[in-house]
């Protein structure tokens, strides 16, 4: 199990089953993380406990140890499924209380959607933040767009990595990085993408600063 997040640029891939079903992304999962994807999260809030950890598992055994593997919220459904850590809503459970029962290995990673969110988090024993929404969203409906202003405030303030989510693709995925951004979270871009091995490589070429 990796232990700790890859080095940066991180390329993470929310999942999302209204954009594409678990079967079809399957197909392409393993060739898209050959082309730069290094960290997944299942976020599938609209599935019972027993269907989430049969998809965690699923996406294990194809995931393998080529990238992390981030369950949404769920830390039970996380470690029955030997994914690599947890990702907490700002309405989830709180850091401490998944640190309880994850232990200290496991990854815990926080959505924030402001500094002072981002240092709360950060205080509380966050190894990763979430951080948005960046641009507008169709998948982030009705949650302000904060735009790279709070990715900048947070350079310097905090220690951990982080990372933006929302609206981005490979036309703005570069401002997120120089805005000091560790990498990006994306859902939309590439999922919905007709070939999602070429958008994914398209996307972390242009995460590369000279």
């Amino acid at each position: 199990m990796i232990s700790r997040l890859p080095l940066a640029p991180i390329l993470c891939l929310v999942t999302n089953r209204n954009i594409c079903d678990s079967a079809n992304l399957f197909r392409d999962l393993e060739p898209a993380i050959g082309a730069g994807i290094n960290m997944v999260q299942i976020r599938e809030k609209d599935l019972s406990g027993k269907d989430l950890l049969s998809q965690v598992r699923q996406f294990k055994s194809c995931v393998k140890d080529n990238a992390l593997l981030i369950v949404n919220e769920r830390v039970d459904i996380a470690l029955l499924g030997e994914a690599d850590g947890v990702h907490l809503g700002e309405n989830g459970i709180s850091i401490p209380d998944a640190r309880r029962i994850a232990g200290e290995s496991f990854l815990i990673g926080k959505s924030v959607h402001s500094l002072e969110g981002a240092i709360d988090a950060e205080q509380s024993g966050a190894d990763y933040l979430i951080v948005g929404t960046v641009f507008s969203s169709i998948t982030h409906i009705g949650e302000e767009v904060q735009g790279i202003d709070l990715l900048k405030k947070l350079e310097g303030r905090v220690e951990i990595p982080y990372i933006g989510i929302g609206g981005i693709n490979r036309t703005n995925v570069r401002s997120v990085i120089e805005s000091g951004a560790s990498g990006v979270a994306v859902m939309r871009s590439i999922l919905a993408s007709t070939d999602r091995v070429i958008e994914t490589s398209n996307i972390r070429s242009a995460m590369v600063i000279d």
